[in-house]
């Protein structure tokens, strides 16, 4: 048997742990629980919660599942985790992970784990998700985002819009970059070099730029952005810039660059010719 200063130290490790323990009875009503499980729920003294049924802690609707899918698991193989929903004192919910075992005379030991930031945080991903997802929807170059192994991750209409490929841009989404663009290269007018581009910017891992020019008369600047992490590559960044009204206009300037040039050459003849003309008679 064990000795009374045993079970202080026990019951005073349960009573100190962070992780939330309570004890209830074969009728679901809490006998004991430790500090960190009365605080969880907003309580301040755990005779708050000494008497009540665990519903107490418990939105309705989660009550109700429990019930209906957790307590029968439990019965059968005396053991259950997985994540709930609680809900404190002040109504606001409380997300954690927690282990019920269940015990011969029908009582319970749970155990629970706070999941509170984790799913905070989860939720600031989500947020940062739907608003990226927004700005490339909604951006007007064209991007590609593929992984480390070359498996497209995201892409935006705008890049479909500026290759004149049909459909929809989350179409691409898990499809292999290295095969879909054997199939976009045959928009451009060199097919072989649009391809050969592609590889040697991927293995060079560096970022860099070029030009390229389709079938439809389009000209696109394509810039490439290795993702890398620590030294290892994660991923790369495809953006495309629409620049044919920019190429269009810096080809107009060239030829009228030429033709200037061409009209100084005349001008210059027509002056020698003349300058020439002038001096034969005199001679």
């Amino acid at each position: 048997m064990e000795s009374i200063e045993i079970l202080k130290l026990k019951e005073l490790a349960i009573s100190s742990a962070h992780d939330g323990i309570a004890l209830l009875d074969a009728e679901g009503k809490y006998y004991y629980l430790n500090e960190a499980h009365v605080k969880r729920f907003g309580y301040e003294y755990e005779k708050e919660l000494i008497g009540n049924t665990w519903h107490v802690i418990y939105p309705p609707d989660e009550i109700e599942r429990l019930e209906r899918d957790v307590f029968p698991e439990l019965v059968e193989h005396g053991k259950w985790t997985g994540e709930t929903r609680g809900i404190t004192k002040q109504g606001t919910p409380v997300y954690q992970v927690i282990s019920l075992t269940f015990l011969k005379d029908g009582g319970i030991i749970c155990i629970t784990r706070d999941l509170n930031k984790e799913k905070e945080y989860e939720r600031e991903l989500q947020v940062r998700a739907r608003k990226m997802l927004s700005v490339v929807e909604n951006i007007s170059d064209g991007l590609l985002l593929e992984d480390e192994n070359r498996i497209i991750q995201a892409a935006n209409p705008a890049l479909l819009e500026m290759f004149g490929i049909p459909g929809d841009a989350t179409g691409m989404t898990g499809a292999n970059c290295a095969e879909v663009i054997k199939g976009v290269a045959e928009l451009a007018v060199e097919p072989d070099t649009f391809i050969e581009r592609v590889e040697a910017l991927v293995d060079g891992g560096k970022s860099g730029t070029d030009m390229i020019e389709l079938r439809s008369g389009s000209v696109l600047q394509r810039d490439f952005i290795p993702i890398v992490k620590a030294g290892v590559p994660e991923g790369y960044l495809w953006v495309y810039h629409n620049v044919t009204s920019a190429e269009e206009t810096k080809r107009r300037l060239e030829d009228l660059v030429l033709k200037e040039q061409n009209v100084n050459e005349v001008k210059t003849k027509l002056i020698h010719t003349i300058s020439h003309e002038f001096k034969q008679p005199l001679n």
